[in-house]
């Protein structure tokens, strides 16, 4: 009888693949490729995240364009999902190492809009980490401490990945402001703290941060050994980025320690790269080794020629770095024009409500007015009404005889002198009358 496979748990799958791209790319790699038969078993959301964690994998690998194509198709599936924020990340690092600034800057401003409506304190301070790295790519240094920050201000010391990646970030901070000192202690720490915590691949991207850190301090002899010890932990995870970036700094430690044998090694590892905008620092760094290196061999042909692409190299970040600029200066503009637009929108509201409630005021006194005023009418008319009827009660009770029910003497005194008066005034007999009155 033929074994029949257990069905798969999905969810569960697909969190086992993202805390092993933290920890074991490769294996996080080839999870992906076990499941991906199944991806049209899956629900909506569950092919939303897979599609995320692909698209971080091809970034990892430097597969920069078929990252934002599958990021693409994620967004669709992770509409009104928590899920979407970390698509947009990935997909505008996508879009900053292919060096389209704008796009990065847009899919930016929508991971901002997405976080005012995360209440999970967790994906918050993730929201905040990821940015952190974006605005790291981008070389907006004063962004990347304020982020930072932000995140390890959320993380408790139970938030150990959070709280390496954290420092990881501050520690570029001191690194970018060239404070290399302070670079290389927090560096030295993040590494300490995460490589005892579990989490490898911070802890040789922190162990990079130290090399680079002796580099810049003029120590060439421990930045080789760190960088090397970096470079081994990225090759075991496969990260061609920074396997490249370690490559050029390993060519810039061995031309100060003058091993030009090793030097050239390392640069001539970065020239074979392609000639994509992602390597472009990169090759610059290596053409410039090269240039020395051929100028201290004089190889003075050869020396000219590495420094022609020296130049081409350093006109081409040039541009990047205005592009960056003028990206990050338009989209700063945006925010601030959208935040004047909602301001005066907001001002508009408050104003519209304020007068609608002057009105709601002046038409609540106006009934009030009114309620009083037609109150008082109808009270005084009922007064006037029961006076008169008051009044025409005590007239007859002062006319008529309580006991016999007929006029009394003075109301019959007082109607015949009017009669005798009446009959006085037409020349008529006032007995005739009289008979006359009382046989009516």
């Amino acid at each position: 009888m033929p074994l029949i496979a257990a069905p798969i748990n999905y969810d569960e799958a697909l969190t086992k693949i993202e805390a092993l791209q933290h920890s074991d790319l490769p294996a996080a790699i080839t999870k992906l490729n076990t499941i991906e038969p199944e991806f049209d078993r899956m629900s909506r959301l569950q092919q939303g995240r897979f599609l995320v964690f692909k698209g971080a994998a091809s970034i990892y690998t430097g597969e920069y364009q078929a990252a934002v194509d599958i990021l693409n198709q994620s967004e669709a599936l992770l509409k009104d999902s928590d899920m979407l924020f970390s698509a947009y990340s990935y997909e505008a690092t996508a879009y900053i190492a292919l060096r389209y600034f704008n796009d990065a800057f847009n899919v930016m401003g929508k991971s901002l809009g997405l976080i005012e409506r995360i209440e999970d304190v967790n994906l918050k301070r993730a929201s905040y980490l990821r940015l952190a790295s974006l605005y790291t790519a981008m070389g907006i240094t004063e962004e990347v401490a304020t982020y930072a920050a932000k995140a390890l201000a959320l993380a408790s010391p139970n938030d150990v990945k959070d709280v390496c990646v954290s420092k990881l970030y501050l520690s570029v901070h001191q690194l970018e402001v060239k404070s290399y000192a302070k670079a290389f202690d927090e560096f030295k720490f993040t590494r300490n703290f995460c490589e005892s915590n579990g989490y490898p691949l911070i802890a040789y991207i922190a162990l990079k941060g130290m090399g680079e850190s002796k580099l810049r301090l003029d120590e060439p002899l421990p930045a080789v050994s760190y960088l090397l010890d970096s470079l081994k932990g990225y090759e075991s995870f496969n990260f061609q980025l920074e396997i490249n970036s370690t490559h050029g700094l390993l060519s810039e430690a061995y031309l100060m320690l003058q091993d030009f044998a090793k030097a050239e090694l390392h640069a001539q590892h970065v020239m074979k790269l392609s000639d994509d905008s992602s390597n472009t620092e990169l090759k610059h760094t290596a053409s410039r080794v090269l240039a020395k290196i051929s100028a201290q061999n004089k190889q003075f042909e050869q020396a000219y020629e590495y420094s022609r692409k020296e130049q081409n190299y350093n006109q081409l970040i040039f541009d990047q770095s205005k592009m960056k600029t003028l990206a990050y200066q338009a989209a700063k503009f945006n925010a601030d024009e959208q935040a004047r637009e909602i301001n005066l929108l907001n001002k508009e509201r408050e104003l519209y409500i304020a007068q609608q409630m002057v009105k709601e005021r002046e038409y609540t006194n106006m009934l009030m007015f009114i309620t009083i005023l037609v109150g008082g009418l109808f009270f005084l008319g009922i007064l006037l009404i029961v006076g008169s009827l008051q009044k025409r009660k005590f007239m007859r009770m002062a006319r008529i005889d309580a006991l016999t029910g007929v006029l009394n003497r003075g109301a019959g005194q007082e109607l015949g002198e009017n009669l005798f008066v009446q009959v006085a005034a037409r020349g008529g007999g006032f007995l005739r009358d009289l008979v006359r009155l009382r046989s009516l």
